[in-house]
């Protein structure tokens, strides 16, 4: 076996890293300025908020910590796909059929906004329409868990297609998969690349990018003020497109727990490598663990593998990113997974940060007695698809135009999440039970591939 050692470690993602040209800084926020809306944050959320509302010729800023892109969303392990929520049977109990039917509509619309994003910019951002697939690693609960999800997403109109060991085979998915639902509809993309896409488009349209310019301070008001170290904007409207980021403006604590999530992908394979892998579709693959794995190949064939172990911080505090026991369980994952590749070294590790709300489904709504501050968050891990489109909604909200099936982020109510210490605590010990179950799983694994070898 190979070096299990992170060769290195980004503070931003292999993704952005390795952006061809490297992003240009555009200039930070200094001195007053005005704008009808100012989108904090140049993520997804924010560079589709300030798309949308541009093509309906608002005056709008977007505000960045650091460069567009940089945060969340270019650090993700790209998987576009159709989710309906991060526990789909949950939402189905909770939402019941009509409003789950009304999810997934807005979560076919949000995927094929992705390929029409794409278009738009025409940037290459290795989009490969491939689907993904929830994979079960061992016999018995999981197989179960596989099942009923395939059912439920042929029910709600999300199109996709359970396989079986020999269906398995023919699509050459890596052996350690026995049992497996292929959504059809997404695939995996370079998330970054996307990032700059949306970018491009932004900034044909005229929206104003202020990049490395941390907003210190956000004052409600019948007009909103901005404050970075440098400057300060006033607005008719402001957009927290902040995700697992917005505590640290005193945000949205109630609405989302911020997690931790790490990556890391190996040296690109060698052609003798690859051959020994039959995968020819690429097809992102997420297990059906309780912290899910991710594990898909990237447009050089460097393997990915991603999640598994999400952390908790306390507070607006936040794990330390290069943790070696995070990365060495996504080591085990590697090896366990593709064993035929125990001669392929690890490269590059990164950490992003999730938000999970406390239904598991995206949330977008207003603050403020004036209703001028609006935010979407909650994409649950699966952001490029929901946060991209989420632009749409808010910006049809902003413009007081009708909803449609979007509604179902907007009109709802869901549980509070619990304050610190209450939070952690209870985050901890929900986590602690995932991981018991996860072992359970990893083990039946391992026996099961030791007893066809």
């Amino acid at each position: 076996m190979k070096n299990s050692t992170i060769r290195s470690f980004s503070s931003t993602s292999f993704w952005f890293d390795n952006l061809d040209p490297p992003p240009s800084s555009f200039p930070s926020l200094e001195g007053d300025h005005s704008y009808d809306v100012v989108v904090i944050g140049g993520g997804f959320t924010g560079l589709s908020t300030a798309i949308a509302l541009r093509e309906r010729n608002i005056r709008v800023a977007v505000v960045e910590k650091g460069l567009a892109g940089s945060g969340a969303s270019g650090r993700n392990s790209g998987h576009v796909g159709c989710s309906l929520g991060m526990l789909p049977l949950l939402t189905y109990k909770n939402f019941g059929e009509e409003r789950t039917q009304q999810l997934s509509r807005v979560v076919n619309k949000a995927v094929d906004n992705v390929a029409y994003m794409i278009e738009q910019g025409g940037v290459d951002c290795d989009y490969n329409q491939c689907g993904n697939i929830m994979a079960a690693v061992s016999r018995g609960e999981e197989n179960s868990k596989i099942e009923k999800y395939a059912a439920l997403f042929e029910k709600m109109g999300i199109e996709n297609e359970l396989l079986d060991e020999r269906a398995l085979q023919r699509k050459g998915i890596p052996e350690c998969v026995v049992q497996a639902a292929h959504w059809k509809k997404g695939g995996v993309i370079n998330p970054a690349k996307y990032a700059r896409c949306l970018t491009k488009i932004a900034l044909e349209k005229g929206v104003d990018l202020f990049e490395n310019s941390e907003v210190e301070s956000v004052v409600p008001g019948k007009k909103v003020l901005i404050k970075t170290g440098k400057g300060r904007v006033s607005c008719h409207h402001c957009v927290l497109a902040t995700n697992a980021y917005s505590g640290e403006l005193g945000f949205l604590k109630q609405k989302i727990i911020p997690m931790s999530v790490s990556v890391f992908v190996s040296d690109p394979l060698t052609p003798e490598q690859r051959s020994r892998l039959d995968w020819y579709g690429g097809e992102g693959i997420t297990t059906a663990h309780m912290a899910l794995e991710n594990i898909r190949l990237t447009a050089d064939n460097r393997v990915l593998i991603g999640s598994k172990s999400a952390r908790l911080g306390f507070g607006n505090s936040q794990p330390r990113p290069n943790d070696s026991l995070t990365f060495s369980k996504l080591n085990t994952v590697f090896r366990d997974r593709l064993p035929e590749l125990n001669d392929v070294n690890i490269d590059v590790g990164w950490t992003g940060r999730v938000a999970i709300s406390s239904d598991g489904v995206p949330s977008i709504g207003t603050l403020s007695k004036h209703n001028n501050i609006y935010y979407g968050v909650g994409y649950s891990g699966h952001g490029i698809a929901m946060a991209s489109n989420a632009g749409n909604v808010i910006a049809q909200l902003i413009c007081q135009e009708d909803l449609e099936d979007a509604g179902i982020l907007v009109d709802r109510k869901s549980l509070p999440v619990p304050p610190e210490p209450f939070r952690w605590l209870v985050g901890r010990s929900v986590m602690a039970a995932m991981r018991r179950i996860d072992k359970k799983t990893d083990r039946h694994a391992q026996l099961e591939r030791q007893a066809r070898m």
